[in-house]
């Protein structure tokens, strides 16, 4: 015989399912919305792109003497004219004796691999250059594993959690014993992808400020950021996260900068 209470438990079931399954459905919904609007987006970009590619073309067919740089990308000009080693666009098309050539070099430089993308190959570099520490029995090593949480603590899942930051590239020890952590960048400028970089930075920073709380260690937390030019925002944040342990440098300074460190530790 079913109870009064058993029939108001499973009712109560019921609607539970039925509460999850159209909040699933919601889900879905926004999900398939944020991809119409990407899509969107993608598509006005890219005839943004073609625009932009055809008003260049005019720009240099029209006045191969006299480009204005309100039409074009002036520092790819300048990289193209230092690759085919020509003081102008002018002399450039009308050297017809090496017209193969010039051909051959601007497919080149249109359709080479990105050097930018390729990360792992500047992690390869940047650990060859500060694993110079042995002197000291300390031995820096590519991680990768390990993410810092947003407020405290490390994981080591192999999942990446929504409160998780981007994983810690190398790891610094002293025989064993872990003493420290490496976030390592690369920019070659300024721009979007220097401002994304620096608010991982920023991000990296809160978290060893955290973590320093809990630390009886008193590790290194080190930024090694390599970039031909810093930004004020990148001095900004040196000043706002200044700390013994929090560590900014680069490749070349990096072995100096961390003794000033250690030998204090």
């Amino acid at each position: 015989m079913i109870t009064n209470k058993e029939e108001s438990n499973k009712d109560e079931e019921v609607k539970n399912i039925d509460y999850k399954e159209e909040n699933n459905k919601e889900e879905n919904n926004k999900e398939e919305n944020n991809k119409e609007e990407s899509n969107e987006i993608n598509k006005e970009r890219n005839k943004r792109q073609e625009y932009n590619n055809q008003i260049a073309y005019e720009e240099i067919t029209k006045n191969p003497e006299n480009i204005s740089i309100n039409n074009i990308n002036n520092k790819a000009l300048e990289r193209l004219l230092e690759y085919t080693n020509y003081k102008d666009y002018k002399e450039l098309i009308e050297d017809k004796n090496n017209y193969e050539e010039i051909i051959n070099k601007i497919s080149s430089l249109y359709i080479a691999k990105n050097a930018s993308r390729q990360g792992s190959k500047d992690e390869e570099l940047q650990l060859k250059h500060i694993n110079i520490l042995q002197d000291y029995e300390i031995n820096i090593i590519k991680d990768g594993k390990q993410r810092p949480i947003i407020g405290g603590g490390i994981s080591k899942f192999k999942k990446k959690g929504v409160n998780e930051l981007k994983s810690i590239d190398f790891l610094i020890k002293y025989k064993k014993e872990d003493i420290g952590y490496i976030s390592a960048k690369v920019c070659s400028g300024n721009g979007g992808h220097q401002d994304n970089v620096l608010h991982e930075l920023s991000q990296y920073c809160e978290w060893a400020l955290i973590e320093l709380k809990n630390d009886n260690n008193n590790k290194a937390y080190i930024i090694l950021y390599d970039n031909f030019e810093t930004s004020l925002l990148y001095n900004e944040i040196k000043m706002k996260y200044k700390n013994d342990n929090i560590i900014f440098t680069n490749t070349k300074n990096f072995r100096k900068d961390f003794l000033v460190y250690y030998n204090k530790r």
